[in-house]
């Protein structure tokens, strides 16, 4: 675990890119041919079983996108698409625009299935696309640590706005973590996957809303939704009490469902949304609870009064600073992301959090880069991709390092719910790789 005080370097992003860059000079990334290849015949198989009753429906398209024909389907079939958003090009197909249809309570139940299954099939291609993209790279002489065909892949490095890094050629970021199993180490090395949990709630509920009882509910469950489901849902008196002391709710089907739909609304409250169409009694109380908590409507007021100044310039829970003005979704706004100044607002909630995020993502290379440098020198950091951080661990070097390093992007920051570490060496919990697992 990596100790943070007022004192801790944060490296830059340029620093921090170097660090990668250097890294994967010495070992590129590998991607397992052999899956691949499994992986594309087994995504054609569920494509075709979705493909034929779908299309039957909505019409076949030219190629493999069908985005026009579900549109045209959707028009032409006088459906009412008032709860879809809208670009210049007319309605939007994008994940948050059909959850906004399906929140409208205005489709009919055969229309929603034939939503959810051109959002499947949508998916499956968009999968496939990429394993084919890889093909392209060539193949490696030295077989992967599961004595399969390696390709050699050199991703290129880039900052993004909010002191994150990101890999183009191929993005691997954008990869869903299903096809994360893909990449592997070669022979004589171990693959160490480690992702930090929970991150973003926990520097929420840490950095900028600072509830006593919030953080009390978190540390209680370990778990920063059920933590919030039990602050949500808890008595009008229990919470003007101020008391910090509670006994856990039973976890039951029931909780779960409610804890991922927590999970889900979480953003969208955090940004303002007061929507809700079906009427969710769960989103209802994170409306109340979360979105009019008094710490979350004071930083609005306060972000607002910056926006109208004309500030751009935002700051993270470190001091980082983060202009606003250079985000990709500022400068390709559209209206059906709602008013600009809604956007801006959501950017000045939301590039705080995610920059502070990326600033511990910047401490955690900086200190593996040392601990490698120093204990390691034939392991490598392979990428990290958002909050977690993948790595090539030499044989040789697995009892030196195996435990320091699986932690590496686990955080103690004074004042702070602690920000823990999910390790997984080799496969994922033995997985082959294989998409089935998906549906």
């Amino acid at each position: 675990m990596i100790r943070i005080n007022k004192n801790t370097y944060i490296p830059g992003v340029e620093e921090t890119l170097g660090t990668l860059r250097m890294h994967n000079s010495m070992m590129p990334q590998f991607v397992d041919f052999d899956k691949v290849m499994m992986n594309i015949n087994y995504l054609q198989i569920l494509i075709e079983e979705i493909a034929n009753p779908l299309f039957d429906v909505i019409g076949k398209p030219e190629k493999f996108d069908a985005t026009n024909r579900m549109k045209s389907w959707l028009i032409s079939s006088g459906i009412d698409i008032s709860g879809f958003n809208t670009t210049k090009t007319g309605i939007s197909l994008d994940e948050e625009s059909i959850t906004s249809a399906y929140d409208s309570n205005t489709l009919s139940d055969d229309t929603v299935l034939i939503l959810q299954a051109y959002q499947k099939y949508s998916k499956l291609i968009r999968m496939r696309g990429t394993l084919i993209s890889l093909l392209q790279n060539p193949i490696s002489d030295v077989p992967s640590c599961d004595g399969h065909r390696m390709l050699i892949l050199r991703p290129e490095w880039h900052p993004q706005n909010t002191g994150r890094v990101a890999m183009r050629n191929p993005a691997i970021m954008n990869f869903a973590r299903v096809l994360q199993e893909i990449l592997t180490v070669p022979e004589g090395y171990v693959k160490l996957h480690t992702d930090s949990g929970q991150v973003e709630p926990r520097i929420v509920y840490s950095a900028f809303i600072k509830d006593p009882q919030i953080q009390a509910l978190i540390k209680l469950y370990d778990d920063a939704y059920y933590g919030l489901l039990h602050y949500c849902t808890m008595s009008e008196e229990d919470i003007r009490s101020g008391v910090t002391t509670f006994k856990p709710m039973e976890i039951t089907d029931e909780v779960k469902d409610s804890r991922q739909k927590i999970k889900t609304y979480g953003n969208a409250v955090m940004y303002g949304s007061k929507s809700n169409h079906t009427g969710d009694p769960i989103k209802a109380s994170m409306i109340k609870r979360i979105g009019e908590h008094p710490a979350r409507i004071q930083m609005v007021q306060d972000l607002m009064q910056q926006i109208n100044r004309g500030v751009t310039v935002f700051h993270t829970a470190f001091g980082t600073p983060i202009d606003t003005s250079k985000s990709e979704k500022l400068l390709d706004f559209s209206s059906h992301s709602g008013s600009l100044d809604e956007q801006k607002l959501k950017l000045a909630i939301n590039n705080p959090i995610q920059g502070t995020a990326a600033d511990l993502m910047r401490i955690s290379v900086y200190e593996a880069n040392k601990l490698l440098m120093s204990n390691a020198k034939k392991s490598y950091i392979i990428n990290y991709v958002h909050d977690a951080g993948m790595f090539a661990i030499h044989e040789d070097d697995m009892d030196r390092i195996s435990e320091d390093l699986a932690h590496i992007v686990s955080y103690e920051v004074e004042g702070w719910l602690p920000i823990t570490a999910d390790p997984e060496f080799g496969r994922n919990k033995g997985k082959m790789g294989l998409i089935e697992d998906l549906y």
